[in-house]
């Protein structure tokens, strides 16, 4: 990718004070009047209070402290890019569709680190609740290792524990995998973007970039939070053309995020029919049996 055109994309995520709203704003307003990132980061400081609506910190940023700021993110751009990432607007060639089709507001920004050409291949999400039984770890193994025999990508995070699981599972059954993460590409892989820390004794084996694909709408460095969680999981699952629920517990998270995904047109699987208020909004029925006949059958009629 270009350096310079990476270099933009990082001097606007890192704008302070600038959020999903206001990166997506910028965007609407450049692409109003035909304005360039090259060109938008030259402009007077009234312009940007005036037709971009920016908080006086991001106005400093890029005016009085411009040079500095531009030292700053190009240094970021340079490591991104030697490491082998990319940096993302939505809308470009490389950018998840599904982000853009299924989600209200798509991260304006995307990092990325392995193969986009994943993004092209279908897709099943297996998602639990915090702290899964170990049923729904078993559960979580087989539909994986069904999915990986279906020629499906697995998506899902990379931290807590039902991901962490899945991950595991897509990477032993050598299924393709599209790994959303709740920080920023840096704060979670530092230099080592070598090693796969995506699963169980992470760090141990080596990074197979042909068949993963990390993705984060976070700024570099930012780290968790509590609110990213949420935003990861409806980003794993706006990936997917299924979506596995494989345990949601009622009135939970999952389930909300399955409810919300039913009525955007995607298909929704609840394991066993154990979330019954999944399956009375339109969610399937999956259990053991089921999976000798394959994931390809949920997407039919």
């Amino acid at each position: 990718m270009d350096r310079l055109a990476t270099k933009y994309i990082v001097q606007l995520a890192e704008l302070p004070h600038v959020g999903l709203k206001g990166l997506t704003r910028i965007l609407a307003v450049n692409r109003s009047l035909g304005r360039s990132l090259e060109r938008f980061f030259q402009l007077p400081a009234a312009i940007y209070r005036e037709e971009y609506e920016l908080a006086a910190p991001a106005v400093e940023a890029l005016t009085r402290h411009r040079d500095a700021y531009e030292r700053h993110c190009d240094l970021l751009a340079r490591r991104l890019l030697d490491h082998g990432g990319m940096a993302l607007l939505c809308g470009d060639q490389e950018y998840p569709r599904a982000w853009v089709e299924f989600l209200s507001q798509p991260p304006p920004i995307v990092f990325a680190l392995g193969d986009t050409t994943l993004l092209q291949q279908p897709t099943a999400a297996v998602l639990n609740s915090r702290a899964p039984s170990a049923e729904a770890i078993i559960a979580t193994r087989a539909v994986v290792a069904r999915a990986a025999r279906d020629g499906f990508s697995v998506a899902s995070g990379a931290m807590k524990l039902g991901h962490r699981i899945a991950a595991a599972s897509a990477r032993a059954a050598q299924a393709p995998r599209l790994i959303v993460l709740d920080r920023g590409l840096f704060a979670a892989l530092g230099d080592e973007t070598e090693r796969d820390i995506f699963g169980l004794a992470s760090g141990h084996l080596r990074l197979d970039r042909t068949r993963t694909l990390v993705l984060s709408p976070f700024r570099l460095h930012n780290h968790a939070a509590p609110v990213n969680g949420a935003r990861r999981d409806a980003l794993i699952a706006a990936l997917a053309d299924i979506v596995i629920c494989v345990e949601a517990r009622p009135g939970g998270h999952m389930e909300t995020l399955g409810l919300d995904m039913l009525t955007r047109g995607k298909v929704v699987v609840s394991w066993r029919g154990s979330n019954l208020n999944l399956i009375a909004a339109g969610a399937r029925r999956l259990d053991e049996a089921d999976l000798a006949d394959g994931l390809p059958v949920l997407l039919g009629d």
